[in-house]
């Protein structure tokens, strides 16, 4: 995280990915989390939501593991419902 940082504003890089992402797919809420290797963990970055307000996005860890797992992108409709979060 801190080499992107001295190099770009980072956090204005990942809210107008947000926004891009929030014009072309329909999704209700969406986060962005980095790895930060001085704390060993991942940080959220990034969130944004349709919802009116400035409401906290909750993140599932059982998407971040199945996302951290399979190294791809997860857009679901239902994450109680969808089979690859058994």
């Amino acid at each position: 995280i801190s080499k992107l940082s001295s190099i770009i504003d980072l956090q204005a890089l990942l809210n107008e990915l947000l926004a891009v992402i929030f014009e072309v797919l329909p999704a209700d809420r969406g986060s962005i989390l980095l790895y930060d290797e001085v704390n060993k963990r991942l940080r959220t970055m990034g969130q944004r939501s349709r919802r009116p307000g400035n409401a906290k996005v909750k993140i599932s860890k059982t998407i971040v593991r199945e996302v951290l797992r399979s190294r791809d992108s997860l857009l679901t409709a239902d994450a109680r419902r969808d089979q690859r979060l058994d």
